[in-house]
């Protein structure tokens, strides 16, 4: 084949998405890996199932909460309209995500022609990207949509701002595509940095610096009307740093899997990535820099740059713990790429008559990777099953695990998952809390009091916590103590009907039938359903009480 005929007009975009359909059409017939897309999608649907609430969607974060964490308002609209035309369907969404990436990735093509990369390795190196196993996460994971959506915006905008360099009625394109992508998620702060290293490369475009007042004040004015608006919704969050330590493997954990895509994980945390990889692509770099030298080092600078100060949000965390999320190499990859493209050992075997053959053999090799990795992400279950079985020292990947066990009516693994989680987090009440719950399933209360105790006693201030051990101890017949647990949970939150049926239960069986019939009211007028079997039984000791 004529692999110069297949870099020619349209045919780059061409195989861009029949490979990209290759790779990822499994995809569209995967669930829900219950990792945010639950929340955002499921138990949300309420609300972006109506385009009534598309200016509501700018007011709260991801979860429709107001204060929240995430303000992300772009990518929730995408889910209104993937929900608008598939509803609670899981396959429209994935099938959205794969265009998203497809789109983005023939857009990463267009910024390198616009850069002067030649054709022919623009072309391989892009393919590369739309097959790059790490990039998995970003397409086959729903809320990874956050990445490909980011990238859509941020290449569009740096596509306008280099049409702007020439016309300057491209400067409304340019400033409309960056308050897409900061709405789309805060890393777009970093757009107008990349537009004043791209205004240091050598070109043969002449702007004048005049132009350069009113595109600062297009940044300017977006970036004001962004903060404002985000702030009214995530005002009060500190974002938490992880330590040096965790970013230093963070980053060569990143470095290591665009080389040597081992190790994939829908959840990698610091404690078990190997930064070995990553030395080796490091070293790998700077031999092939060394040997053949580097072809336009401003650009080369350029992709460093661009790799890094994407990257560099990954140091930053909103859990109670590092994670590295395989998405966010996304749009650092683009820059990582553009390095070695200009490596002269590179460009030197590229011009070469058979590069076609390691170039087709990389290409299936990272396909096969990918296909193999996206059966990761067909269903809850597999999903993290992989998070533990590649973090093993992640208590969050042992406790979620657990939870969808659970949900599954399978709580004997689930209570596997959960006491290896305590193992790892000891006196977490959460975690207590749930393996409780799957203990009691299996009738196993002994040991549900036990850990309910536990529970209780490292967090006293947990309603959900006393009502548990009330009704464990209600199950073990120790009716004075489930007695003491229900009213402890009353004094917490009163407006529980549940807690006031239960305590009226304990009461009867205590024979205080005069309390019973009281705390039955009040779990009726707290918005119980009413059984007449009880009312009638306790009627006579209501009728004591002058009711």
């Amino acid at each position: 084949m004529n692999a110069g005929r297949l870099a020619e007009g349209w045919r780059p975009y061409l195989g861009i998405t029949l490979l990209g359909l290759a790779v990822y059409f499994r995809a569209a017939f995967f669930g829900f890996a219950y990792f945010d897309d639950d929340h955002l999608i499921l138990q949300n649907f309420g609300n972006i199932s109506s385009w009534q609430n598309m200016v509501t969607a700018f007011k709260t974060d991801m979860n429709w909460e107001s204060p929240g964490v995430y303000y992300r308002p772009l990518v929730t609209l995408t889910f209104m309209a993937d929900a608008l035309w598939t509803g609670k369907n899981p396959a429209g969404y994935h099938l959205t995500n794969i265009f998203f990436h497809l789109l983005a990735s023939g857009l990463f093509f267009k910024i390198l022609l616009l850069l002067g990369y030649p054709r022919k390795l623009s072309l391989f190196f892009v393919l590369l990207f739309v097959s790059h196993p790490v990039l998995t996460h970003a397409v086959a994971f729903i809320p990874g949509r956050y990445e490909t959506v980011l990238a859509i915006m941020v290449l569009c905008s740096v596509i306008a701002f280099l049409k702007y360099l020439e016309k300057p009625g491209w400067l409304w394109l340019h400033g409309l595509f960056f308050a897409g992508a900061l709405f789309t998620k805060e890393t777009a702060v970093i757009v107008p940095v990349i537009c004043g290293l791209i205004l240091i490369l050598p070109s043969k475009r002449k702007w004048q610096y005049k132009n350069l007042w009113p595109l600062a004040m297009v940044w300017f004015a977006v970036l004001a009307v962004f903060m404002v608006m985000r702030w009214q919704v995530a005002k009060g969050v500190t974002p938490q740093f992880n330590t040096p330590y965790e970013n230093v493997i963070g980053l060569f954990s990143y470095l290591g899997k665009i080389v040597f895509p081992v190790n994939l994980s829908v959840m990698p945390i610091p404690a078990d990535s190997h930064p070995v990889w990553g030395l080796a692509t490091l070293v790998l770099l700077l031999l092939l820099a060394l040997l053949g030298g580097i072809s336009r080092k401003r650009y080369f600078l350029f992709g460093a740059v661009w790799f890094l100060i994407f990257l560099l949000p990954t140091a930053l965390r909103t859990l109670n713990f590092a994670y590295l999320l395989e998405q966010r190499l996304y749009l650092p990859l683009m820059g990582f790429m553009m390095m070695f493209m200009e490596l002269r050992l590179v460009q030197k075997s590229a011009a070469k008559k058979w590069s076609w053959i390691p170039g087709a053999a990389a290409l299936l090799l990272f396909s096969f990777i990918t296909l193999g990795h996206s059966a990761v992400y067909r269903n809850d279950i597999s999903f993290w099953e992989n998070a533990v079985k590649h973090s093993p020292n992640s208590y969050f990947a042992h406790t979620v695990l657990g939870q969808r066990y659970y949900a599954q009516g399978r709580p004997d693994l689930a209570e596997r998952e959960f006491q290896k989680s305590l193992a790892l987090r000891p006196g977490d009440p959460l975690i207590e809390n749930d393996l409780g719950l799957v203990l009691m399933e299996q009738g196993k209360w002994a040991g549900a009091e036990k850990v309910f105790v536990s529970a209780v006693g490292n967090l006293p201030d947990d309603p959900n916590l006393r009502k548990n051990l009330g009704l464990v101890y209600t199950k073990l017949g120790d009716w004075p103590g489930a007695e003491t647990q229900y009213r402890a949970a009353l004094s917490l939150n009163s407006n529980d009907p549940e807690s006031w049926d239960r305590l009226a239960l304990v009461c009867y069986l205590q024979k205080k039938y005069i309390e019973a019939a009281e705390f039955y009211s009040q779990a009726v007028s707290s918005g119980g359903k009413p059984d007449p079997r009880i009312l009638q039984i306790l009627e006579p000791y209501s009728k004591k009480e002058g009711r």
